[in-house]
């Protein structure tokens, strides 16, 4: 069954922790959830009657063949256990609404370099016919301004060929990670490593595993899950890793900050704060704190990288402008040269 889309989720948790906190029976919240056509009805239907049967929330929101993400279902549970499941439907809308404001801010932030970018080849594959046109025109031979011997609608056919040629080419790689054809743990460890879109990469993991941990542990979570949830959350291989050893530490009696440190890949002010939280019993809290921090710098770096796309996108356009200054130049001098008596 596909998963429910992020802004039906957002809603639907909002609703939940609404009608929950206002002492609507669950079952009844749930029979109102199954005539909502923005929700798949036979996920919402099978819940509803797990629920009949006296299952709880969690283990009928699981039964739902993947319907709900497991960090709902995992914080649903520990909500249950602790009464506090109200707050942690009003919890989880408020932190999907911050993913998809961030979502939306990322495609405002990228859509007009991309957009430059796009016009950018369009106006080359322009030159590439104009020059073949007007040579037509005139009978008279085209001028190669790019060097490439593109000219007239065979130099835009190459052109345009190529150029989809090559965002096939990244399309397929693209999908290749997604669908784990190349090792996850590969791309991870390279991408974490870019100066702009590591640490974009970067300040998102944190900031997901910040909050994750801050609400599963105020929950009541117990503390390997608690990890092991907040890490799978990152979405971020490059710390995925690192779980079964996690796990293993915390076996082995190791404190939460010190689980995280021998990892060697968390920044130290969030292994800071995290000892802080310890030392004064306040780790929920604290990483609470931390999430809002790394929200500022997630923010930060998403305006960075769309600058620097922006910037990466006008200088390509500055080049293929000079570069028609200087092969336009030449070629007025020698046609000169070319006049003058020998």
């Amino acid at each position: 069954m596909a998963r429910i889309r992020m802004k039906a989720l957002r809603n639907q948790c909002e609703r939940l922790g609404n009608s929950l906190a206002a002492g609507v029976d669950v079952v009844k919240a749930w029979e109102m959830e199954s005539e909502n056509r923005q929700l798949n009805s036979g996920a919402t239907k099978k819940v509803l009657d797990r629920l009949k049967r006296g299952q709880s929330m969690a283990q009928s929101m699981s039964s739902a063949d993947g319907y709900y993400p497991e960090l709902v279902c995992a914080l649903v549970d520990a909500g249950e256990q602790t009464g506090k499941v109200e707050e942690i439907f009003r919890r989880l809308s408020q932190y999907y609404d911050h993913f998809l404001k961030l979502r939306r801010n990322l495609v405002i932030a990228i859509a007009w370099p991309v957009a430059e970018l796009v016009i950018a080849i369009c106006v080359v594959g322009l030159v590439i016919f104009a020059i073949g046109y007007i040579a037509d025109m005139n009978n008279t031979e085209a001028t190669d301004l790019l060097g490439l011997g593109l000219v007239g609608t065979r130099g835009v056919v190459i052109y345009f060929g190529t150029v989809f040629a090559i965002a096939f080419f990244i399309a397929t790689f693209v999908m290749a990670i997604v669908t784990d054809r190349i090792p996850k743990k590969v791309i991870a460890s390279l991408l974490i490593r870019l100066p702009i879109i590591g640490v974009l990469w970067r300040n998102f993991s944190i900031e997901r595993i910040s909050w994750t941990l801050s609400h599963a542990l105020n929950a009541g979570m117990d503390v390997k899950r608690a990890i092991r949830l907040s890490v799978e959350c990152s979405q971020n291989n490059y710390y995925q890793q690192k779980i079964d050893s996690m796990k293993k530490a915390v076996q082995q009696g190791n404190t939460l900050s010190d689980v995280f440190a021998e990892t060697g890949r968390y920044p130290e002010d969030f292994l800071m704060a995290l000892r802080n939280g310890e030392t004064t019993g306040t780790v929920p809290e604290t990483m609470d704190g931390i999430s809002t921090e790394y929200q500022g710098k997630l923010r930060t770096s998403l305006l960075i990288a769309a600058a620097s796309l922006s910037v990466f996108t006008w200088g390509v356009v500055a080049f293929f402008i000079i570069y028609f200054i200087f092969v336009l130049a030449f070629s007025y001098v020698g046609m000169i040269y070319d006049a003058m008596p020998q």
